[in-house]
């Protein structure tokens, strides 16, 4: 598929077996409940992805590298979901619009993170939630989950390498 414009993807959208071209720019923009599925970045650009309104979004598959700030960024109250992603060289995996206070529930499974020069995900919000499972990870900056309160913290199976 080529796309000629990035896609804005609306409440109930469903994305497959996409490629994004070096650089993906401002990547793609999440309105309410979205799926994708086997989603390559070969060049992060600004953000692979960001979600704009609330809503789930579940991302399963795909990979994406080669970013200055954020593989993902959230700006809305949200679940986000994350597995079976492998991410590498970029400032952070997941951050939470800074100074914001909204909740956000991040759920990592079955990734590959590796040469994050800060964290994992990063929030500026009391409420919000990681929960991180069966992911590898390498070279992360300065902590895997910055401003997550440590009872909202969950982890199993996962390991450094």
């Amino acid at each position: 598929m080529t796309l000629c414009t990035l896609p804005k993807l609306e409440d109930g959208a469903k994305l497959r077996n996409v490629v994004l071209g070096a650089p993906a720019a401002d990547g793609i923009h999440t309105y309410g409940n979205v799926t994708l599925e086997n989603i390559v970045w070969e060049d992060i650009g600004e953000d692979a992805l960001t979600v704009k309104k609330s809503g789930t979004v579940v991302l399963n598959g795909g990979s994406a590298k080669n970013g200055a700030d954020k593989v993902f960024q959230i700006n809305a109250a949200s679940t986000f979901r994350v597995s079976n992603f492998k991410a590498e060289n970029a400032g952070k995996f997941i951050r939470q619009n800074g100074g914001t206070g909204f909740k956000v529930d991040v759920v990592i499974d079955r990734c590959d993170i590796s040469k994050m020069k800060e964290s994992i995900f990063r929030t500026d919000s009391s409420s919000s939630t990681v929960k991180m499972t069966n992911t590898r990870y390498s070279a992360i900056g300065k902590e895997l989950f910055m401003g997550v309160s440590s009872s909202n913290i969950t982890t199993s199976g996962n390991s450094a390498y």
